[in-house]
């Protein structure tokens, strides 16, 4: 039985340190200013049966608020 309980409490210990390690992992890769590009939708609400697509250059911008053509908002890949 004690053998039992030790077994527990060695997998929650290493449960716990993989889920610390996770969200190191994450904090360190999300961190930097270059991990992302920032640009804001900017279209306006479709009217008519108009459409707006998330790739048209047309419906993004790089302030919130500003001017469209700011082209598309892509991850890089890390």
């Amino acid at each position: 039985m004690l053998v039992q309980k030790n077994i527990y409490k060695v997998l929650f210990i290493a449960f716990f340190l993989t889920v610390l390690s996770f969200e190191a992992s994450a904090k360190v890769a999300c961190s930097g200013t270059n991990n992302h590009v920032k640009r804001y939708w900017v279209a306006d609400p479709p009217t008519n049966g108009e459409k707006k697509w998330w790739h048209d250059d047309a419906n993004w911008s790089e302030t919130s608020n500003g001017n469209p053509g700011g082209g598309l908002q892509l991850m890089d890949v890390i």
